[in-house]
């Protein structure tokens, strides 16, 4: 920290003890400020609410895991640019679009350093902060924000982007779209892929069907260091009358499925939560990065090489129904089951649409998309590896019973 080079005439011991104060009330003065702005924004609406992370069941297991790194228990957009996801680890992400389809994404061990960090660095909240501490020579955020950087005591702010996403569109045919992550080398890190229903094969519906989704189909591969593969995730809008025995009920093949486009969505009505099924498979495990293998081949997206379905326009009906007969198998053998149910925030009416709508902004939930805010309200697990899994809730730390003939 650099004085000036002439001072008032104060005795040493006075100097010292005001320089002191000043950097306590500094420190202070930051998490006071937080405070200050959260509740404003909780008592007038008009950032949205900053909630706690949800209590997870401590049962163990890696399907735990995988449920807790990767649903998103609340997210939100406090800001007009930026996105805030928490996840059931208590890590959150921070979403800055910085162009119309371009945004940069932050990434924090612990969502209460992720909240502090969009106050520290959205404008819009600072406006909020202003109007509370009343009319002032200075504005109290600017003011509060050049002392920090005068005494450095302002490291968030050294905080760099883990990776830039972009969204894509028609990335696997007609109608589809999606997301792809790159690291600051132009690397890919992660693709998103969402296929429509009124877009998708026979084949693919039939697949839909198996795994208990309806509305669209999504996956989403994760890559690390040289393009290696990492997890590949399938997601959809679960329906409503399934179960996990009739997943784990063998069929020679996939049935394919000419379902009208029209057709209503089966999967809840209009007053429930938004439900997502998600499977996950490891692709550290060899049948696993087996299977990734046969179905993606690398192709060009946006300039950069990253995997891509090609299934649904370059193989014949036949080869597709094979296909995606191994993909069933593979899930019902070793995927990690998480269903994860939503409650849509300040929607007014829901309707199918804006359920549709919901789930896809949960599957591109670090992309720059618009997709409303949301809140966890209930969700379940089952690591398929074991035989004789059941679901387990994650919250309310009762296991269900084995009878499952009701719904999922």
């Amino acid at each position: 920290m650099k004085l000036p080079r002439q001072l008032p005439s104060l005795t040493s011991a006075l100097l010292i003890i005001v320089v002191v104060l000043t950097s306590l009330v500094l420190v202070v003065g930051r998490d006071v400020s937080h405070r200050l702005t959260l509740a404003v924004c909780t008592d007038t609406g008009e950032c949205g609410a900053f909630p706690q992370s949800p209590p997870v069941c401590q049962y163990h297991g890696r399907d735990r895991a995988v449920a807790r790194a990767s649903f998103a228990f609340a997210q939100q957009q406090p800001a007009e640019t930026a996105r805030l996801v928490q996840y059931g680890d208590d890590s959150a992400s921070v979403v800055v679009t910085t162009e119309p389809d371009v945004a940069e994404v932050y990434t924090f061990q612990r969502w209460e350093n992720a909240q502090r960090w969009v106050l520290d660095h959205s404008s819009a909240l600072g406006d909020v902060a202003n109007a509370a501490a009343g009319p002032t020579g200075q504005p109290v955020r600017d003011g509060y924000l050049q002392m920090l950087q005068l005494l450095q005591l302002d490291h968030q702010a050294a905080i760099t982007p883990e990776s830039t996403v972009r969204n894509i569109t028609d990335p696997a045919g007609e109608g589809s779209a999606g997301a792809v992550h790159t690291d600051d080398q132009g690397a890919v890190t992660k693709l998103s892929v969402i296929i429509p229903d009124g877009s998708a094969t026979p084949e693919l519906r039939g697949l839909m069907d198996e795994l208990g989704m309806w509305g669209f189909f999504s996956y989403t591969v994760e890559l690390g260091a040289d393009l290696a593969p990492r997890r590949l995730k399938f997601e959809g809008p679960a329906v409503a009358d399934w179960s996990l025995d009739q997943l784990r009920s063998s069929h020679e093949y996939i049935t394919a499925v000419a379902r009208p486009e029209e057709a209503p969505n089966p999967q809840t009505s209009p007053e429930t939560p938004s439900i997502l099924r998600s499977y996950a498979l490891d692709l550290t495990r060899t049948a696993n990065e087996a299977l990734y293998r046969e179905i993606f081949a690398m192709e060009s997206v946006g300039g950069a090489a990253a995997p891509l379905l090609t299934a649904e326009d370059r193989l014949s009906h036949g080869e597709r129904r094979e296909l995606y007969t191994g993909i069933a198998d593979r899930i019902r053998t070793d995927a990690v089951l998480v269903e994860t149910g939503h409650r849509i925030i300040g929607s007014g009416d829901v309707t199918h649409d804006l359920l549709s709508e919901t789930a896809q902004g949960l599957v591109l939930r670090d992309a720059p998309v618009q997709g409303p805010s949301t809140r966890l309200v209930d969700a379940r697990t089952a690591d398929l590896s074991i035989a004789s899994s059941r679901f387990e809730p994650l919250l309310t730390c009762e296991v269900e019973p084995d009878s499952e003939g009701d719904s999922s």
